[in-house]
């Protein structure tokens, strides 16, 4: 049997590098003593903290890393021994998608908090998709409360597209859990919301082209599997692969015609009639 330890490291929300460091302090300590085979990372951060603590621990174990940018894993330069599973939030493809379905939009408003992973995130919106997007004006949201979000999100309109990246933090400095802030503005949106993240569908929002968590993982425990085995690849990277992802209730509500939905996507929380 394999024997495994888990750590949530919360270091997305919790910034500072005094807490950093006695994280990284407190999880060398714990496993000084400890025979670790594999690494097994979630995310940028939670890379940077594995490769730190092989470092402080004097131990090259392999890691293994999900759920990251591929520029931000080729820009780190990494060990041999480090293997990527590659996401691909594009928001850009999520756009597409979004203007297929709603052919009358003439406008794109994407939405970021005010956390430093908030404004990471407006940089790239900024750059994948600048202030036109295939005809569609793009205007971009941030640095504003929550309720300031939803206020702006009520007076959107059906003819505009609402993209909500991540509200980890609000201009007064308030904490949240993305999905918890999506929740409430797509409440009262009255433009059809659309995201990156799976993890936000069921709650409110259209859907997106994502990457699905559940497949991040398999691909992850496959590729430990090899590497426990014996037999790591000579492949570093490998992309994950994503989808069009839809809530049913979310088609009926704006009216979306079926037949402009694409051949591969995966409608979620469908209630039969019968």
């Amino acid at each position: 049997a394999t024997e495994y330890y888990s750590e949530f490291l919360d270091l997305t929300r919790f910034t500072s590098a005094g807490f950093r460091e006695k994280l990284s302090s407190f999880l060398t300590e714990k496993y000084s003593d400890t025979s670790i085979d594999a690494i097994v990372a979630v995310g940028s951060k939670s890379l940077d903290m594995s490769l730190e603590l092989r470092e402080r621990l004097g131990r090259n174990m392999p890691v293994v890393v999900g759920g990251v940018n591929e520029a931000r894993v080729k820009d780190k330069g990494l060990p041999d021994d480090v293997f990527a599973i590659v996401r691909k939030f594009d928001v850009r493809e999520t756009a597409r998608l979004a203007k297929t379905l709603h052919p009358d939009a003439n406008r794109i408003v994407v939405l970021t908090g005010s956390a430093p992973y908030d404004h990471e995130w407006l940089q790239r919106a900024h750059k994948m998709l600048g202030p036109n997007f295939e005809g569609l004006e793009v205007e971009y949201l941030s640095e504003l409360t929550l309720a300031q979000f939803k206020t702006a999100a009520s007076g959107l309109g059906e003819n505009t597209i609402l993209i909500v990246l991540t509200v980890l933090e609000d201009a007064d400095g308030q904490k949240f859990v993305p999905r918890d802030a999506v929740t409430e503005i797509a409440l009262v949106s009255t433009a059809p919301v659309y995201s990156v993240y799976s993890t936000f569908l069921g709650t409110g929002i259209v859907g997106g082209k994502v990457n699905l968590f559940e497949n991040i993982g398999a691909d992850m425990a496959r590729l430990v599997g090899r590497i426990l085995d014996g037999e790591p690849p000579k492949e570093r990277l490998f992309l994950s692969k994503s989808i069009p992802l839809l809530d049913w209730h979310q088609l009926k509500r704006w009216n979306i015609d079926r037949a402009s939905l694409p051949a591969d996507v995966r409608i979620e929380l469908y209630d039969p009639t019968v």
